[in-house]
């Protein structure tokens, strides 16, 4: 008799390596929003700090002190082997190792003319995975009627950051009121040039592992039911440094804390129903649920956020935040028509998160919080038409029905502070309709063995609030708007080499992408100017018109 015991097959086994370095020293535009405050406030800007902030939202031009520089490393190894098993099934182990360390220069913080202070921020991550994949033949278990994958998954992290603030050479002279404390604040520079004024270290280890399966039940050849499920378990160690000059305390107030140690787990699952009522219509409908784990905030705090008792023991801390949890619902179609000359797909769905993890600002620096929950629904169309292989017009246009179930602790905004109540506001960067249309066109150049390609397209986007905040600001509110983009490509009829002309924002339109508060802003007097509450705004500057020249050649 043969042997028809389980026995490897056949095997295969692939490695890879990468390495990346960029060097730079590059640095964003924000430019300042003179709406935002009052022009008396304006003028004191003008008249303190060297003509002030530039003001023209639409141009590449910025007046401000700037210092900056990059080093950024990182590269990574990776393995894939498999392992063919009798009866069709295979057995696979990925596993990778990547590091990734930065060093970055950026400043003035401020964003003002005057060299106030400069920030050093150090990055260093070491990271490794490991899964273990057994994967099932296709549609051929129990007579044809279901397959799976099921696998084990390792995640181990060991991340360090690192944060210095330089006073500069005006520090003293704009941020310390006059007096003694100038006096004392100068004497420090003069010693230490203000070097590491302030330094921060974080430190923290991740391990996460789960086990998971997926299986596929082929109830007919129409009806197919899939249901997966993943266990999770995550746990997070760390501890948090920062020490403060007597003279940037009202930035970076000092804190030293072993963070409480973070050990969760959480089961999610995925049921979705496939129907093809025919070969080119597929109806379906899926429940999922998901999972963010809890975590430590790093960012700078004033006051300190945690608090301790005479004898050193943590009373309570804000450094550590709950998890994040999400249901999902869709419920959509796939098609075609006209010979599949037209492809159409719509999608109706809804996202249930609880415990969202908001991220807040308090004037100084930047805190993630469980605010509340946040309901996103809505619909997505696709469609394509492609009357040849030459020739496509494809559009899509979303809905989005983005809106805070419970958010009765959110931020307050800027000139006021402490909390206010969201409930049924949208979240940032959530446009009610956004959108796209494209036509692409190709063909041959006689029988010189090359080809032509044509792309024009066009994408759009509703109003949104696309402040770095939830807190409802209505100076946060970006007007929506259109960019149209074009290219045209000579290729080998191989694909061997490409050249190609192209244009993004043709139009050279203007709109918002981001707006960030002025750092300091109360500090400065620039808060409650334009409305209670009001502050002083930052707009990241768009886009230009660009044009360029791109080649690629394949070996």
């Amino acid at each position: 008799m043969p042997d028809t015991a389980t026995k490897p097959c056949a095997d295969a086994a692939a490695s890879s390596g990468d390495f990346t370095r960029l060097d730079g020293d590059g640095v964003v535009n924000f430019d300042f929003d003179a709406a935002s405050v009052t022009p008396a406030r304006l003028a004191f800007l003008q008249a303190a700090f060297s003509g002030g902030p530039d003001t023209n939202l639409n141009d590449r031009v910025m007046n401000q002190s700037v210092a900056s520089g990059l080093v950024d490393k990182n590269w990574g190894v990776s393995s894939t082997a498999s392992l063919d098993l009798a009866g069709g099934s295979t057995l696979r182990l990925i596993n990778s190792y990547r590091k990734w360390t930065n060093d970055q220069l950026d400043g003035d913080i401020v964003f003002l003319p005057v060299p106030l202070a400069t920030r050093r921020s150090l990055f260093d991550s070491g990271s490794q995975n490991h899964e273990l994949q057994f994967i099932s033949p296709e549609r051929e278990w129990l007579g044809g009627h279901f397959d799976m994958v099921a696998g084990l998954y390792y995640f181990e992290e060991k991340f360090a950051l690192g944060e210095q603030l330089n006073m500069d050479t005006q520090y003293c002279n704009v941020l310390v009121p006059a007096g003694p404390g100038r006096t004392a604040c100068a004497a420090y520079y003069a010693s230490t040039g203000g070097v590491a004024a302030t330094d921060q270290d974080v430190y923290q280890k991740v391990r996460s592992i789960a086990a998971y399966a997926q299986g596929n039940v082929y109830i007919s050849d129409a009806l197919t039911l899939t249901l997966g499920g993943r266990w999770t378990n995550d746990r997070k160690r760390g501890s948090y440094s920062q020490v403060s000059s007597p003279f940037t305390q009202t930035i970076r107030a000092p804190e030293v804390l072993t963070y409480p140690g973070l050990s969760e787990s959480r089961f999610t699952y995925r049921v979705s129903l496939n129907y093809k009522p025919a070969d080119d219509v597929m109806l379906f409908a899926t429940h999922s649920t998901g999972y963010k784990s809890g975590g430590y905030n790093s960012g700078g705090g004033v006051p300190s956020l945690s608090t301790f008792d005479p004898q050193g023991n943590l009373i309570s801390t804000r450094r550590v935040f709950d998890r994040e949890t999400v249901k999902n619902y869709e419920l959509g179609v796939k098609s075609s028509w006209l010979d599949r000359a037209l492809t159409a797909n719509l999608t109706l769905y809804r996202m249930d998160i609880a415990g969202f993890q908001d991220r807040a600002f308090d004037g100084v620096s930047f805190v993630v919080r469980n605010a509340g929950n946040l309901r996103q629904q809505g619909f997505e169309l696709d469609l394509v038409l492609a009357p040849s292989d030459r020739f496509s017009l494809s559009g899509s246009l979303a809905y989005l029905d983005s809106k805070f179930t419970d958010f009765a602790n959110a931020s307050g905004v800027p000139g006021i502070g402490g909390r206010q109540d969201l409930t049924s506001k949208p979240n940032s960067f959530s446009p009610a309709w956004p959108g796209s249309v494209a036509v692409d066109w190709n063909g041959d150049i006689g029988s010189t063995g090359l080809t032509w390609a044509a792309n024009a397209n066009v994408a759009f986007v509703s109003d949104q609030y696309v402040g770095t905040v939830n807190d409802a600001n209505p100076q946060s509110i970006a007007d929506g708007y259109a960019v149209l983009g074009a290219r045209l490509a000579l290729n080998r009829r191989d694909d061997r080499w490409s050249l190609a002309v192209f244009a993004r924002n043709l139009t050279n339109t203007h709109y918002r992408p981001l707006a960030v508060y002025q750092p300091l802003g109360a500090v400065l007097g620039l808060n409650n100017g334009a409305f209670p509450g009001s502050t002083a705004n930052r707009i990241q500057a768009n886009e230009p018109r660009t044009y360029g020249i791109s080649g690629t050649i394949r070996f």
